[in-house]
Parts: structure tokens; C-alpha cells; sequence
């Protein structure tokens, strides 16, 4: 038996286990007469395993009882587990929804306002592209390499936030396939465009990069995350995002850094922060 706040689900094997005892029929016995083994026959009754049609009319012949009316109470079993299983996925994913910043996210447009906390909880699944919010803190190790440390636990959901709103916008960029050895080849001419800050020096740059494999996304920070860009794979593309209130020139290489020295392809550590800087010394000073 299965239950939430508001439904219970009874599988049809309390029915056939009732039934035994009105008749006084031994599990034994009813698992020759059934042609069935015991074990099966006892996962039947506890709800563990589904009740077939091949199974209902058994039950039928056995006990002459309806296979429609067996087949009946499963679907009703069925429908109430899956109920349950949505209730009580929700009930937790309320608690989940406080931990992220729905309503600055809803300030940025990312997500449509509402005052039921059910709908907030949908619309930050459909934004997280996940079927429960509980799976986000399941399965927190995000592939992204930041420059600065966070330093406070809710920081974290910031940035799945802010990493997920740049993993959304960079499916929209068309790239090429990734070329490290075509980034190495043009990355001067991309520290002499970033010397400039003009907004048309920064498409020429995303340009670049695009035919590298890789999708530049500038956007705001979330919050007080105290991060200067995130960089990860995303399907075929390497996603590359950078902070709009940062020094941009700083902040690029840095990543770029990353995706030369092949930090993407490893499981981070620290160190990997101070050659990404080292990589950046090279450039500006």
C-alpha cells in the first residue's frame, strides 16, 4: 500500500489475499492452482508485480471472480500510485523551490510569474529541463569551470541558475565543430578585438569563436553570485559564459584558457584556476 495527503493505492493483491482467507486456501495451494510459483505469487499480493490479463483470468478460473474485475482494480491501483508518486514529488519540490531565486528570475524574464507555488514549481522544471526539482539536488556536480570561489551554499543555486540561462540561449548560436588547434591559432586576433569594447569587436569575436565550436553567451549576473564565467560542454558545442558587469577581457581568457590547456575535458580541481590565470598573464601583461 502506497499513500500521500490524498490518495491511497491498494493493490488488487489485498482483494485475492482476502478472498484466500474467506475460502481458507494456504498461498501454497493457490500457487498450484494458479500454476504459479509462490514467490510470484506473494509479489502479486504485496502490489510488487503487475496483474496481467493472462493473470486475471487465471484468477477468474481460480476464483471465480470476474478477470475484468481484476484487471479493474489494477488500473485503479495503477492510477492512484501514479498520483501518489506526483504528490509526493511535489510536496518535495516545494521545499526544493525555496532554495533558487524565483522571483529575480522572473525580474529577468526567465520564467513567468505566479503566486501558487505548484506552478512555480512547474515553470522552474520546464526552465531546468528536469521532471522533478529534487533531481537538482541529486545531481549537483554541474560541468562548469568558474573563475572565483563560492563561498556561500545558496550560491550554488544561482548558478545552476545563471549556467542554465546560458546553456538555454547558447542553443540558440550555430557553431562549427570544436577546433582547439583553429581557437589556438586565433587567439591573438581575438585579444587585439578585445582591446576594443565595442559591441561590434564582441560579435566579431562570438564569430570567431562559433567556427572554433564554441557558443559565447554574455548575460547578467544573478543575485550576489560571485562569479566571472562558467565553461562546459553542451551536446557538440563548448559553451562559454561570461558576466556583462566583469572585466570581459579578463574573464574570455580565463575561459579560454580553460578550453586550451583542456581543462573541459578533465575532472576539475583547483590548480586548474591558477593555470587559467597564468594562461591570462600571457596576454595582458
Amino acid at each position: 500500500m502506497a499513500k500521500s495527503k490524498t490518495f491511497v493505492a491498494i493493490p488488487p493483491g489485498y482483494t485475492i489475499k482476502e478472498q484466500l482467507g474467506d475460502r481458507g486456501i494456504k498461498q501454497k495451494e493457490f500457487a498450484l492452482r494458479m500454476e504459479m510459483s509462490e514467490k510470484h505469487i506473494s509479489k502479486l499480493i504485496n502490489g510488487e508485480v503487475l496483474l496481467t490479463t493472462d493473470m486475471a483470468i487465471r484468477l477468474e478460473m481460480v476464483l471465480g471472480i470476474s478477470a475484468q474485475f481484476w484487471l479493474n482494480l489494477e488500473n485503479i491501483y495503477r492510477e492512484k500510485l501514479t498520483k501518489i508518486k506526483i504528490e509526493n514529488s511535489m510536496d518535495k519540490d516545494i521545499e526544493v523551490l525555496k532554495l533558487f531565486p524565483y522571483d529575480h528570475m522572473v525580474n529577468l524574464n526567465l520564467i513567468p510569474d505566479s503566486e501558487k507555488e505548484s506552478e512555480r514549481v512547474i515553470n522552474l522544471r520546464k526552465f531546468f529541463e528536469v521532471s522533478r526539482l529534487g533531481l537538482l539536488l541529486e545531481n549537483n556536480k554541474l560541468n562548469v569551470l568558474c573563475k572565483g570561489v563560492i563561498n556561500h551554499k545558496e550560491n550554488n543555486y544561482l548558478l545552476m541558475t545563471w549556467s542554465q540561462e546560458v546553456k538555454l540561449e547558447a542553443r540558440k548560436c550555430i557553431t562549427g565543430s570544436i577546433n582547439i588547434n583553429k581557437l589556438n591559432k586565433k587567439i591573438n586576433n581575438i585579444v587585439r578585438l578585445l582591446d576594443s569594447n565595442s559591441l561590434n569587436n564582441l560579435n566579431q569575436i562570438k564569430e570567431i569563436l562559433a567556427k572554433c565550436g564554441i557558443a559565447l553567451i554574455v548575460l547578467p549576473k544573478i543575485g550576489d553570485l560571485s562569479i566571472n564565467g562558467i565553461t562546459f560542454i553542451d551536446g557538440s558545442k563548448i559553451v562559454i559564459g561570461i558576466s556583462q558587469n566583469e572585466n570581459l577581457k579578463v574573464s574570455l581568457l580565463h575561459e579560454l584558457g580553460h578550453i586550451v590547456l583542456g581543462h573541459i575535458y578533465q575532472e576539475y580541481n583547483s590548480k586548474m584556476e591558477e593555470d587559467a590565470e597564468t594562461f591570462v598573464n600571457k596576454y595582458i601583461y
